[in-house]
């Protein structure tokens, strides 16, 4: 048996109307072909809703004369139509068929309905002062005063305005569109002078320069580039892997101490494109002779907490120093001393200045020297316990080319140790090329 989605045996199969033998042939050919099991579950769609709302209501049964008149007076099928009527369905399922037939006919005439009723046109309405629409927003025009010497423009024209169609009944009513009003055309191609400009798009009035001189040479004078505004972002961190988990014990305390927290730092905001201006920069320290390690380590991105990773000077107060190269604008600068251990380091000072020696234009960003030890000021930031988020230091876009740092031992030992420092900006505007005037021969000109 081959069959096709035309085949009126689908019906009767999807009707459960087959005899046995031939339903399980239809349900062999089945699953050879797609199609025909698409036709099937359609037919028992529209079954399973057409049966749903017969329920609902009474179906009187035609008599055998009836039936057979109607069919009579039907016309003579042909094609596919032909072979469905020829099948012999039992009386039960040709009243189900021919109710399928006529749903779909429900439906398509439905959707022809919907699609078509919208669209009614209507014709534009002419508005006057006298008589303006109810829907429709009329601009007041008013002709711009002429002198007397000028003769006056022509009246005005009658404003024509589309009124959007209204909706249409048996349909969910739509909202009106705004209507247009065309303002008239005035002759005089000037602003009126008692009217109100506009505080948007007002075009400058040109003014007619004349050419230059042929022997002298054309400066363009271009306009000098002004630092752009940088949009905000969460500076992304790479942080070292934590050498501890939870709270340790026995913890310094004190007024002047922060409280120990392992949870992650709040984002902070940058402007988009920061880098870390310090990787592989020059570092000098008041330490001639580090005990361990290098003072280059401590720009060379490795912030790690391991013994290698760490630079140790000696006791009592020490600072180290990077030469940025450059002015940058610095938004943000990360310190690591030593976060092997949970410890406070004391006196720790940051600094920037204009020159090496720090002489010229010193500001401080940060400062917890609360006794004054180095000499440097009574700081009023508290001292914090080292971990592997470091300590972030807010620097709002300061200029700087030199930055110094400084400590004096922690808690936990008296030498100064360094792991990494990170330099957060942006090359400063003053390094940016400035533009200058384009000097430009022109050639003479051949018309007046």
């Amino acid at each position: 048996m081959k069959l096709t989605p035309d085949d009126p045996k689908l019906t009767a199969y999807a009707l459960g109307e087959l005899p046995a033998v031939e339903r399980a042939a239809v349900e062999a050919e089945l699953k050879q072909s797609p199609d025909c099991r698409r036709v099937v579950e359609e037919i028992r769609a529209m079954g399973t809703v057409l049966g749903q709302e017969l329920a609902e209501e009474e179906c009187p049964a035609l008599s055998a004369a009836a039936t057979a008149n109607v069919l009579a007076a039907l016309p003579k099928p042909r094609g596919w139509l032909a072979r469905l009527f020829a099948f012999e369905f039992a009386p039960r399922v040709r009243w189900k068929f021919e109710l399928t037939l006529a749903g779909y006919a429900v439906v398509v005439t439905v959707a022809l309905v919907i699609v078509m009723l919208p669209h009614r046109k209507s014709s534009p309405e002419v508005v006057t002062a006298a008589n303006p629409p109810t829907n429709a927003v009329v601009q007041a025009v008013q002709p711009p005063s002429v002198p007397e010497n000028v003769t006056s423009p022509p009246p005005a024209r009658e404003t024509v305005v589309e009124k959007s169609p209204e909706p249409a009944p048996l349909i969910q009513p739509s909202v009106p569109k705004p209507t247009v009003v065309r303002a008239p055309q005035l002759s005089e191609p000037e602003p009126p002078k008692n009217a109100i400009a506009s505080s948007q798009n007002v075009p400058a009035p040109s003014v007619a320069v004349p050419p230059p001189p042929s022997s002298a040479p054309v400066i363009i004078a271009q306009a000098p580039v002004q630092p752009a505004s940088h949009a905000l972002a969460s500076l992304a961190l790479a942080l070292p892997v934590p050498s501890f988990k939870g709270t340790p014990d026995d913890l310094p305390k004190g007024e002047h101490i922060e409280e120990f927290t392992d949870k992650p730092r709040a984002a902070f905001l940058a402007p988009v494109g920061v880098q870390n201006v310090a990787i592989n920069k020059k570092v000098t320290s008041s330490d001639k002779s580090p005990i361990t390690g290098s003072v280059a380590q401590i720009t060379d991105d490795n912030k790690e907490a391991i013994d290698d990773a760490v630079v140790e000077l000696h006791k009592n107060v020490q600072w180290v120093q990077i030469d940025l190269e450059k002015e940058f604008d610095i938004y943000a600068i990360l310190l690591w001393h030593d976060h092997r251990y949970v410890q406070v380091f004391h006196c720790v000072v940051v600094q920037a200045a204009d020159d090496p020696d720090f002489t010229k234009n010193v500001r401080t960003f940060f400062n917890n020297d609360y006794e004054n030890v180095a000499g440097l000021g009574i700081g009023e930031g508290k001292q914090y316990f080292e971990t592997n988020q470091g300590k972030l230091i807010d620097t709002k876009g300061a200029k700087a080319r030199y930055l110094r740092f400084y400590s004096k031992g922690s808690n936990a030992s008296a030498l100064n140790c360094y792991t990494e420092i990170e330099v957060w900006g942006l090359p400063s505007a003053a390094n940016e090329a400035s533009a200058a005037p384009l000097p430009l021969k022109l050639p003479m000109p051949t018309f007046k």
